[in-house]
């Protein structure tokens, strides 16, 4: 809830007065018919509309749009050739794709990322690569084996860098995008700006790593 109203300040409703959190649209998940939620709710006087058991469709929306999220999440890990456990970073690139496609309810098609912020969703595109991408890192002089400008300037071999998706989560959003050291005991990310990307998925889901 309280991550939705940080994002809200982004939005082209946000006429500095904080949005808040109006409505919880459920299945009767036990997570929010608990005491607990349901006290919460309360207390933020949010109301909670809930399915009932049998029909479909009632929340066709949602389910229409997890079942396209889960889709491109299997995408994006079939096509890296990346496993289960980054499930949830190909879920959130999956979700940050969807923001590009055009809407059939606005007049203009703008698609969600357009419609919330008002800015081109061509800006978005240009910064979102293909999950699971070789990375290719751009090294200072001064971490370099020999330190020299004859170094190679950007390490990598069989796969072992891989594009996850921009720095995002609750509430924050870096000007960086996560990659991943495959080789690293354990694997390590990072989160960095200046780096080359290959995304031939093709040739990159051959690749030796993962």
């Amino acid at each position: 809830q309280k991550a939705m109203e940080i994002w809200s300040n982004a939005s082209v409703s946000f006429k500095g007065t904080q949005l808040k959190v109006k409505r919880w649209v459920s299945d009767r998940d036990s997570n929010l018919t608990s005491k607990t939620a349901v006290k919460a709710m309360m207390k933020e006087r949010i109301e909670h509309l809930m399915t009932v058991a049998g029909p479909n469709n009632q929340t066709g929306l949602l389910d229409s749009t997890c079942r396209r999220l889960l889709e491109l999440a299997r995408v994006n890990l079939d096509m890296s050739g990346l496993t289960l456990p980054f499930w949830e970073l190909a879920i959130r690139h999956a979700g940050e794709l969807m923001n590009t496609f055009p809407t059939a309810r606005h007049v203009l098609h703008h698609s969600p990322h357009e419609r919330w912020t008002g800015e081109p969703t061509v800006d978005l595109i240009r910064r979102l690569k293909s999950f699971g991408a070789e990375v290719f890192p751009l090294r200072p002089v001064s971490a370099r084996p020999n330190q020299s400008k004859l170094d190679p300037v950007s390490p990598g071999e069989r796969g072992r860098f891989r594009y996850l998706g921009e720095e995002l989560g609750h509430g924050f959003r870096s000007k960086g995008a996560r990659y991943i050291d495959l080789l690293a005991k354990p694997p390590r990310m990072h989160v960095a700006r200046d780096f080359d990307i290959d995304e031939d998925m093709d040739r990159v889901r051959e690749l030796p790593l993962p």
